[in-house]
C-alpha cells in the first residue's frame, strides 16, 4: 500500500474508530418487540425436543438496553497489517448444576443497529470461571470450547437460536461437570453492509442467583483508541461495563450491572452407567458377543466398572473391569464375550454377567447400580444327521447306482444308538443299503441306491429317499423329527421302450381259398401301466378273415405272444392270388408311452383256386348215327364270372362237318351252329346240347367230326380274353346205316331188274322217314 493510501487508510479508520469506540459500549434501547416477558418470543425461540437447562429471558424490562457484542469482518483497524479486526465481546456467568449439563444450543435476544443486519454467521465461546469473571480473552485458544463462524436461526430481527455444530455441520453439544461457566456471544457482521449487533440485558437487578463476581462483563479487544473521555478502560481485558470499565458517561448505564437475555438448552445429565445392548449371542462356532458401557455424566474422579464373570465352562469376558475418567466418561469402552467351546451336544445356555456396582472417589458415581447382561451360549455340537449330496442323484435301470452319505454331526457316546428309517418315494423305483445305524465306533454311513429294472416303459422316472424320524436312546438325538433331516432326490433313467412287436415271419402270408390259414404273433415291448388293447380287421374279408379281432394284454401277459390266425376264404371268381392286409389299429391309451402308437400290419395273399375256361363233357365219344340217333353233352362255366349288369358270357359252338351232325339246345331245333350264354347266377349251371346225326346216303363209313368252339363273347374281362383255341373242341362220330353188298355178275335182263327193285325200296324209304 502506498504511503498515501495508507495513510487514507489510518485516516478513515482512525475516524470510524473513533465513534466505535463509544458503540460498543453504547447501552441503547432496544425496540419495543421485546418488552418484558414477550411469551410469543420465547416460543419462537424454544427448539422442539429439547429441554431449558437456564433462561434470562424473564424479567426483561421495558425498553432494555444492548450491549454490542461483535466482530467486524469489513473494517481493520492496524492497516499495516490488517491482521487486527475491531471486536467486543459480551459474557454472562451461568452455573451447571445436577451432575451436569449436555448443552446442545443457545438462544440469545439482541438487535441490530446502525444497520438492519443480518450477520453473516455468529461465534459462541464457552470459558471457565476466574473469581467472578471469564478466565481469559484469549476466546479461540482459551475457552473451554469455542464455537466459531456458525450458522445460526435468526427468529426476529436479532434474536438469535444457536444450534452448536461442528465445523461440518453436525451437531457438537457440549457436555458440562456442575459449577460456574462463562458464554460469550458475539455476531460476525459485516459493517458496511449490516451494522452492529447489541446483546440484550435482561433483569433490571442485579445478581441471577451467583454470589460472587461480576453480574455480566465485557470488553473492547481491538487496539486501544482514545474513548469518550477517556473511559473505555477495559479494552483488552474483562471487567464490569460499569464499575470497573468507568462507562458512566451520558447515556451510559449506571449501577448496578445487569443480566445479558440467553437461554442454555439440552439435556439435564444423571450419573449412571449405560449399558448397551442388554442380551447378546455367542457361539461355540467362534462367533463372540460385546456389549458397550459409558458413563451418563461427566464424573469429578475415575470411576470402576466391575464387569460379571462367565461360568468358565461356558464363557470368558475381556476385560474383568472398565476404568473412566473426567476426560473420558463419554467414549464407549466395549466387552467382549467368548464362548468356551466343547464336544458337548446341549441346548442353548443363557446365563448373566452380573455388573456393577460402581466405586468411585465421586460420590455421584459410587456405588452406582450397573445392568446386566444376558448372554445365549450356542452349542456348535448339536445333535443332528447331514446328508450329503442331498439332490441329483442319477441311476439307470441298466445297473448304474448312486450313493449318499448320512453322518453323524456330534459322536454317540458308548452304548448310544441312533437308527435312521429310509424309504423310497415312489416305491419299486430304487433300493437302498445298508441300513443306516450309528453306534459310538461309527460316524459316517455311506448308503447304495440301486435301481430297480421293472419292465415298464415311463422315461425318466423323479424319485425322493425320504429320512423318516430317527429312533435313539440319546435323548438330543431321539427328539429328533424327519423334518430335521434332509431326504435325498434323483432320477432313475429308463431302460424299457414302448412298442408292439409283430411277428409274421417272411410275409406276405399266403393263405388258399380251400380254407388253410397262417398266424403271426403279437406282444409288447414292455409292461403297460395300464391294460393295452389292440384292435385287428382284414381289409378283404372276401379273401381272409382274422381271429381274434381284439387283443388285450396287461402286467402279466404283455410279453407273452398273442396269436392271430388269418383263415384263407374261398370264392368262385378267377381274380388270382389277391393281396389283402391285417390292420392292427393305433393304440388309444391312457398310457402316456403306449398312446398312439401305430403297430405293423400284416400283409396277406389268398392263392386262387379258380381259373375262368368251360367245362365240356364229354370231350370226345360223342355218338350220333346216320339214322338220326342223338348224343348229349353239357357245357358249365369253371369260374363265376364278373357279372354286373353287363352282356353275359357267351360261347358260339360251330359243328364243322354239316353233312354228319347238327346242334340243339332245347332238342327240338337242330341247326349246325348253337349259342351259350352264361351269367352270375348260371355260370355253374350246366347247359344241355343236343347232337344229332345226319345220313349222308353214302356208305362212307362211321365218320368223326368236330364241334368246334368259337371266340368268348360278354363283357367279363377274364372271359372276354379268352378265344377259340382256349377252349377245348367236341369229337364225334357219325355211325354208317348203309350196307356194302356183293352183287353177282348178272346179265343184262337180271340187272335190269334190281335196278328195278332198288328203285321201289328207295321210294317206301323216303315214305317212311317222311
Amino acid at each position: 500500500m502506498s504511503t498515501e493510501r495508507g495513510w487514507f487508510a489510518s485516516v478513515v479508520l482512525a475516524s470510524f474508530a473513533v465513534v466505535l469506540s463509544a458503540w460498543p459500549v453504547l447501552a441503547v434501547p432496544s425496540p419495543d418487540r421485546v418488552t418484558a416477558g414477550a411469551a410469543s418470543d420465547d416460543v419462537a425461540l424454544q427448539q422442539a425436543g429439547v429441554d431449558v437447562l437456564f433462561s434470562s429471558f424473564s424479567g426483561i424490562a421495558s425498553g432494555p438496553f444492548t450491549v454490542s457484542s461483535q466482530l467486524f469482518l469489513d473494517l481493520f483497524v492496524d492497516p499495516p497489517t490488517n491482521s487486527v479486526r475491531f471486536a467486543s465481546a459480551g459474557a454472562d456467568d451461568f452455573e451447571v448444576t445436577g451432575d451436569g449439563w449436555r448443552i446442545e444450543e443457545i438462544a440469545v435476544r439482541g438487535t441490530y443497529f446502525f444497520g438492519s443486519g443480518p450477520a453473516e454467521s455468529v461465534s459462541v465461546y464457552f470459558i471457565a470461571d476466574d473469581a467472578g469473571l471469564p478466565a481469559t480473552t484469549d476466546l479461540s485458544g482459551g475457552a473451554i470450547r469455542a464455537y466459531e463462524g456458525i450458522g445460526f436461526v435468526d427468529v426476529e430481527v436479532g434474536d438469535f437460536r444457536i444450534t452448536l455444530v461442528d465445523g461440518d455441520g453436525n451437531p457438537d453439544p457440549l457436555t458440562l461437570r456442575p459449577g460456574v461457566y462463562w458464554v460469550v456471544v458475539r455476531a460476525n457482521m459485516g459493517f458496511v453492509s449490516g451494522g452492529q449487533w447489541g446483546w440484550t440485558e435482561s433483569a433490571a437487578g442485579a445478581n441471577s442467583g451467583l454470589t460472587n463476581g461480576a453480574e455480566s462483563a465485557w470488553m473492547q479487544n481491538a487496539p486501544f483508541l482514545p474513548g469518550i473521555d477517556g473511559e473505555n478502560d477495559c479494552v483488552d481485558e474483562w471487567g464490569p461495563r460499569v464499575t470497573e470499565c468507568g462507562l458512566t458517561g451520558d447515556g451510559l448505564r449506571a449501577p448496578p450491572e445487569r443480566d445479558f437475555a440467553f437461554e442454555m438448552r439440552g439435556r439435564q445429565l444423571v450419573a449412571g452407567v449405560e449399558v448397551s445392548p442388554l442380551s447378546i449371542e455367542t457361539s461355540e462356532a467362534g462367533a463372540t458377543g460385546s456389549f458397550d458401557v459409558v458413563l451418563t455424566a461427566p464424573p469429578g474422579a475415575e470411576v470402576t466398572v466391575p464387569i460379571g464373570a462367565a461360568p468358565a465352562i461356558e464363557g470368558m469376558v475381556d476385560p474383568g473391569s472398565l476404568s473412566f475418567g473426567p476426560e473420558t466418561w463419554m467414549d464407549p469402552q466395549t466387552v467382549t464375550v467368548t464362548s468356551v467351546d466343547d464336544a458337548i451336544p446341549e441346548a442353548t445356555v443363557v446365563y448373566a454377567l452380573v455388573n456393577g456396582p460402581t466405586s468411585s472417589a465421586d460420590m455421584a458415581f459410587d456405588g452406582l447400580v450397573v445392568d446386566d447382561v444376558e448372554v445365549s451360549h450356542v452349542d456348535d455340537d448339536i445333535a443332528g444327521l447331514s446328508v450329503v449330496p442331498t439332490s441329483d442323484l442319477s441311476i439307470d435301470e441298466g445297473g448304474t447306482t448312486a450313493s449318499f452319505t448320512v453322518a453323524l454331526n456330534t459322536p454317540l457316546a458308548a452304548g448310544e444308538q441312533v437308527t435312521l428309517p429310509l424309504t423310497t418315494m415312489p416305491v419299486g423305483i430304487a433300493t437302498v443299503l445298508p441300513q443306516v445305524v450309528f453306534d459310538s465306533g461309527t460316524s459316517s454311513i455311506e448308503v447304495v441306491v440301486t435301481p430297480v429294472d421293472d419292465d415298464v416303459a415311463q422315461g425318466e422316472v423323479a424319485f425322493t429317499i425320504v429320512t423318516g424320524n430317527p429312533t435313539s436312546n440319546n435323548p438330543i438325538y431321539d427328539v429328533l423329527d424327519a423334518d430335521d433331516i434332509a431326504d435325498v432326490s434323483g432320477t432313475r433313467a429308463d431302460d424299457d421302450v414302448a412298442g408292439v412287436v409283430v411277428e409274421a415271419g417272411t410275409p406276405p402270408l399266403m393263405v388258399t381259398e380251400q380254407g388253410s390259414s397262417q398266424t403271426f404273433t403279437v406282444r409288447l415291448r414292455s409292461e403297460p401301466m395300464v391294460p393295452i388293447t389292440i384292435q385287428l380287421f382284414s381289409t378283404d374279408e372276401t379273401e381272409g378273415i382274422v381271429a381274434p379281432t381284439s387283443l388285450v394284454f396287461d402286467d402279466t401277459t404283455w410279453d407273452v405272444p398273442a396269436e392271430v390266425e388269418v383263415v384263407g376264404q374261398d370264392d368262385d371268381f378267377d381274380d388270382d392270388d389277391f393281396p389283402f392286409v391285417v390292420v392292427l389299429e393305433p393304440l388309444e391309451s391312457v398310457d402316456p408311452f403306449y398312446d398312439g402308437i401305430d403297430p405293423a400290419d400284416v400283409a396277406c395273399v389268398t392263392v386262387d383256386d379258380d381259373q375262368a375256361g368251360f367245362e365240356l363233357v364229354p370231350l370226345a365219344g360223342l355218338i350220333t348215327t346216320e339214322d338220326g340217333d342223338m348224343d348229349v353233352f353239357t357245357v358249365r362255366l369253371t369260374s363265376e364270372p364278373f357279372f354286373d349288369d353287363g352282356l353275359p358270357v357267351s360261347l358260339p359252338l360251330t359243328v364243322l362237318d354239316s353233312t354228319e351232325g347238327e346242334l340243339s339246345t332245347d332238342g327240338m331245333v337242330f341247326g349246325s351252329t348253337a349259342e351259350l350264354f352264361f351269367d352270375g347266377d348260371t355260370w355253374d349251371l350246366p347247359q344241355t346240347l343236343w347232337l344229332r346225326g345226319i345220313d349222308d346216303n353214302e356208305l362212307d363209313g362211321d365218320r368223326p367230326y368236330i364241334i368246334e368252339t368259337g371266340d368268348v363273347g360278354g363283357d367279363d374281362l377274364v372271359y372276354f380274353n379268352l378265344d377259340a383255341e382256349d377252349v377245348a373242341d367236341l369229337e364225334a362220330t357219325n355211325l354208317e346205316n348203309d350196307t356194302f353188298v356183293d352183287i353177282p355178275t348178272l346179265d343184262a335182263a337180271a340187272l335190269a331188274v334190281l335196278v328195278v327193285m332198288l328203285a321201289l325200296v328207295g321210294v317206301v324209304f323216303v315214305s317212311r322217314r317222311r
